[in-house]
């Protein structure tokens, strides 16, 4: 028997190396954080991955192998591939080749790729090494983009920068040199960062240091505390990137001052604590109560208008009895709802104080959290009484509004009806005294001169019209107050209930008073019908009282609105339904009545308060109600009276001259032309002021004088005057007018109009005018 012994030893510990060397390969290649993959050469055939690669590049291990990258679209630039194939062909090996590959999601990464020709299990096959590089890539790209702008940026950023390798500082900019109360960059450069870290937060200072040294790792941002040369605690928010610098990782480190901030944090806290006394200054109310209704907040304006005391609604005191009980059900539900979340838009509420009133008020309210637990509201009470009090005001002043718009409407009939009327009364007033002087018996003179006052009445009551609807503003004379008040109470006994009685008592020695007879017979009248409808149709008396009065500095504090000296008074008693104290003090404002809708304007006693103010003088009244009321007018007296106006029967001053009489209506232009013709005059007359124009174009010579009326179709006599005066500037011009709101005395004047005469006109206005015109009163 013949054995053969081979020494087999070497081969088993070589077996077991190999052994041991593909399980530390095999471990490697699991658990490396870098993609690996294996591929056949001939193919490119993924034989295996690790987990580098699923995480990398997305795709499960199981899609992977057996496919190829060309398969998997994994290549981005196809020249990629081919340098690598290319390379490991001719040299069997590549070492870091940067590429771009697509994700399994479509993103595109780039890597850094090492690999190698083996021969594996009897076949030649690629074995890869991809580091994920993109993050990295992007830092170097921004960097590298910025590279021209880096020096400017970070010397004058106001931010501080620090420049650290492995802890060291090798740049500092010159925002950190203040930070860090550094005198020159030598003070920082070279030394340790974290020897000004502040104690407390150097571990965690050192820790996110390594990590950005060791993996590249952007630090976010974060608060913390520094010590600066020094020894002062600054507050700073950093955040470091890692970099390249001279050829070495750095960490660039950003630091912001946030110290203000945090101040300022401090003194936030500070004001939050304070936010009761700032909801104390509030003028609403401001509240928080428990879903149950329970208060626990009150700013100080809620108990000044409720009237409770702090002690009261500490006391159990529920914010439902601060309502009126029709609103309490509403109140509390709407608490549970805002509590739950539910929207509980504003709503309106009566409130009820603690003495009982009632008044209105508007709540906005959100709930209140405890926590993660709604546990009540909190809110604002405002206070709608000045809002409805307001609203009360506005329709007051509407209602003024309207009465105004009225009275502007009764202004613009008002001036119509003057302008036809006073010509009407032109015609009726002109031939009546044309009557008179060529009555030279005097057999009709009392019944023509009866006619000449009632058309004067006539011409006052177009004044008055005018006056009351603010169209004229008259010259003020001295007026006897004892005759105004008789033709008062004239028209009054024609126009009152029988039922009334009037007493008038005037003394002879009752004084004059500086006014407009217009205004004066408004005064009387506004306060004689207020005593009437203040009677009504029961009946009663109606009594006016006129008399000279001295007011002397010892009665100066009753009428503090008067100045002492002599007064005429004049009085309205009445024995009507009276007044109440709150009556007494509206009564003068504009549109305030206590008539029904329709009786009463609001304007009477307005207008009388008005008129007697501007003519320095006081109204004061005495009422009791269900005894009537006595109004007490107190107007300045005066010595002289108006002087006397001349009548018809007077003689007038005519003359030669040659005159050119125009005016639109037929009737004024024959009574014009007569009374002119009577005075003397020669009169051409044209109811055109068109062809009076032409007629005056042709012979501008041949007139010493031209009277015009204002009103006229085709052109007003203002227009007339200056095309007249163009021709012809040295012409003396007459106007008349029957009522214009555009033109008055001073513009007539501008316009260079020598007269102006308002219609109807007596004999001894056109006489006089033409004289003063002619330049020879």
């Amino acid at each position: 028997l013949y054995s053969i012994v081979h020494d087999v030893t070497d081969r088993r510990r070589t077996e077991e190396a190999l052994r041991q060397s593909e399980e530390k390969f095999r471990l490697a290649f699991q658990t490396s954080p870098d993609s690996i993959n294996l591929n056949r050469l001939s193919d490119g055939t993924y034989i295996d991955v690790n987990e580098g690669f699923i995480r990398l590049a997305g795709f499960p291990r199981e899609e992977a192998i057996g496919q190829t990258p060309l398969e998997l679209n994994i290549w981005n630039n196809p020249d990629d591939r081919k340098r690598l194939v290319d390379g490991l062909m001719r040299d069997g090996v590549v070492e870091n080749l940067e590429t771009e590959f697509r994700k399994r999601s479509g993103e595109i990464a780039i890597g850094l790729i090492s690999a190698r020709r083996l021969w594996l299990n009897g076949e030649d096959v690629i074995l890869s090494i991809t580091r994920d590089i993109t993050e990295r890539k992007q830092i170097e790209n921004a960097l590298r983009e910025s590279e021209d702008r880096y020096r400017q940026i970070v010397e004058t950023s106001t931010d501080a920068i620090l420049v650290t390798c492995n802890g060291v500082i090798t740049y500092a900019n010159p925002a950190a040199l203040r930070l860090f109360r550094a005198g020159g960059e030598s003070d920082l450069v070279g030394k340790s960062y974290l020897v000004m870290a502040y104690p407390d937060d150097r571990s965690e200072s050192a820790a996110r240091i390594a990590r950005g040294m060791k993996e590249k790792w952007i630090a976010p941002p974060r608060e913390h505390r520094i010590l600066t040369l020094n020894g002062q605690v600054v507050h700073v928010e950093s955040t470091g990137v890692p970099i390249q610098y001279q050829g070495k990782t750095h960490l660039f480190g950003m630091f912001r001052d946030i110290t203000d901030r945090k101040q300022a944090e401090e003194r936030l806290r500070e004001t939050e604590k304070k936010y009761r006394e700032l909801a104390d200054s509030l003028p609403q109310v401001i509240f928080e109560v428990e879903s149950d209704g329970r208060i626990t907040y009150l700013n100080r304006n809620a108990y000044s208008l409720f009237g409770y005391t702090p002690e009261e609604v500490a006391s159990g005191f529920n914010v439902l009895e601060a309502f009126i009980p029709e609103d309490r059900k509403r109140v509390a539900q709407d608490i549970i709802q805002n509590t739950q979340g539910e929207k509980v838009p504003q709503r309106e509420y009566t409130a009820i104080k603690k003495d009982g009133t009632a008044f209105p008020v508007g709540i906005h309210a959100n709930r209140v959290w405890r926590g993660e637990t709604p546990t009540g509201v909190r809110g604002i009470l405002i206070d709608l009484s000045p809002a409805r009090r307001a609203e009360a005001e506005k329709q007051r002043l509407e209602v003024q509004l309207q009465q105004a718009q009225k009275m502007e409407a009764i202004g613009a009939l008002a001036g119509g009806i003057a302008h036809d009327f006073n010509n009407i009364l032109s015609a009726i007033i002109g031939y009546t005294e044309l009557a008179v002087l060529n009555d030279v018996s005097g057999a009709c003179g009392p019944e023509l001169h009866q006619a000449l006052i009632a058309a004067n009445r006539a011409k006052d009551l177009v004044k008055q019209i005018l006056a009351f609807s603010r169209q004229t503003d008259e010259e003020r004379l001295p007026v006897k107050v004892g005759g105004a008040v008789r033709e008062a109470a004239k028209f009054l006994r024609a126009t009152i209930p029988t039922t009334i009685e009037i007493k008038i008592n005037i003394p002879d020695s009752s004084g004059a008073v500086l006014a407009n007879s217009v205004e004066l017979h408004q005064i009387i009248l506004n306060l004689c019908t207020n005593a009437v409808h203040a009677i009504g149709e029961r009946g009663g008396l109606l009594e006016i009282e006129v008399k000279n009065i001295e007011i002397g500095r010892a009665q100066k504090r009753n009428f503090v609105e008067l100045d002492p000296g002599p007064y005429v008074r004049v009085s309205v008693k009445d024995t009507g339904y009276g007044m109440s104290s709150d009556v007494i003090e509206r009564i003068f404002d504009p549109y305030f009545t206590t008539k029904e809708k329709g009786v009463g304007t609001g304007l009477g006693l307005a207008v009388v308060h008005g008129i007697v103010t501007k003519s320095g003088g006081a109204v004061k009244v005495e009422s009791t109600p269900g005894r009537g009321s006595i109004f007490h007018v107190y107007l300045p007296r005066v010595d002289r009276v108006a002087p006397h106006k001349a009548t018809p029967s007077e003689s007038v001053v005519g003359g030669t001259e040659r005159i050119l009489f125009v005016d639109d209506e037929k009737m004024l232009v024959d009574i014009g032309g007569k009374i002119l013709q009577r005075l003397g005059y020669e009169v051409v007359s044209r109811t055109s002021p068109i062809e009076a124009l032409e007629l005056f174009r042709a012979k501008p010579d041949h007139f010493d004088i031209v009277i015009t009326d204002q009103t006229m179709p085709g052109m007003t006599g203002d227009l007339l005057t200056k095309e007249m005066m163009r021709i012809r500037p040295d012409i003396p011009i007459v106007i008349c007018t029957g009522y214009s709101q555009g033109l008055d005395p001073e513009r007539a004047r501008q316009c260079g109009i020598k007269a102006f005469v308002m219609k109807p006109i007596l004999i001894q206005d056109i006489a006089a005018a033409v004289r003063k015109a002619l330049g020879k009163t």
